[in-house]
C-alpha cells in the first residue's frame, strides 16, 4: 500500500510541474516552446545512452530504471565528455519511454526530485533523436509544439537541424525570453 501511494504521488507530481512552472510566467509574455522545454530543464544535453540498468527495488521502494549517459555537447548543468546518470520512475519505461545502448539523444531532464527522479521536460517532446553526424531529428509532435505559440522559422518544413543551429536556437529563446521579462 505504501508503494502504491509513494507512486501515484510521484505521478501526481510529475504531472504537476509543467503547469506550476508556467503559471509562474509574467503576464502578457508568451515564451517560445523552447524556452519552455529549456526553462523548466535542470539538465540539457545531447549524448549516448552507455547503460540501462533495471535494479530490482528495495522492499517499499519506488522502482526505478537507471540510465547512463556519455555527454557529448553540455547545453546546461552537465559537463561535457562526463559520464551523467540518471534515475526514471519504471512507470515511464512501463508505458514505452525507452532507452537502448548506443542510442544518441538530446535531451531536456527536469532537475532531480527530492526521490532522485528526473524525466524529459513534456515527456517526448523534450526527447530529440540524434543521428550518426550529430544532427537533431524533430518528430511530427515536436515539430507542431515548436511552432505552436511563436514560430521557428528556421526550423520550418525540416525534420532535420545541425547540433550547433539547435543549440544557438535553445540559447537564443531563453535569451530573448529574459529581455522581454526584464
Amino acid at each position: 500500500m505504501r508503494i502504491l501511494r509513494r507512486c501515484i504521488v510521484f505521478i501526481s507530481l510529475w504531472l504537476l510541474l509543467p503547469i506550476s512552472a508556467f503559471a509562474q510566467q509574467k503576464p502578457g509574455v508568451q515564451p517560445s516552446a523552447l524556452d519552455q522545454l529549456a526553462r523548466n530543464s535542470g539538465y540539457i544535453f545531447s549524448g549516448t545512452v552507455i547503460a540501462v540498468q533495471r535494479p530490482v527495488p528495495r522492499e517499499n521502494a519506488v522502482a526505478y530504471t537507471q540510465i547512463s549517459f556519455r555527454v557529448d555537447k553540455a547545453i546546461q548543468g552537465v559537463g561535457s565528455g562526463e559520464i551523467f546518470t540518471i534515475r526514471e520512475w519504471s512507470g515511464l519505461w512501463d508505458s514505452g519511454e525507452r532507452y537502448r545502448s548506443g542510442e544518441r539523444v538530446l535531451l531536456f531532464l527536469y532537475p532531480t526530485s527530492k526521490l532522485g527522479f528526473t524525466s524529459p521536460v513534456a515527456g517526448p517532446l523534450g526527447r530529440f533523436a540524434v543521428d550518426h553526424v550529430g544532427d537533431i531529428h524533430i518528430s511530427d509532435p515536436q515539430h507542431t509544439f515548436l511552432s505552436s505559440n511563436r514560430a521557428h522559422l528556421q526550423f520550418a518544413g525540416r525534420t532535420r537541424v545541425s547540433s550547433r543551429e539547435f543549440t544557438h536556437a535553445i540559447l537564443h529563446a531563453s535569451e530573448n525570453e529574459h529581455e522581454q521579462i526584464r
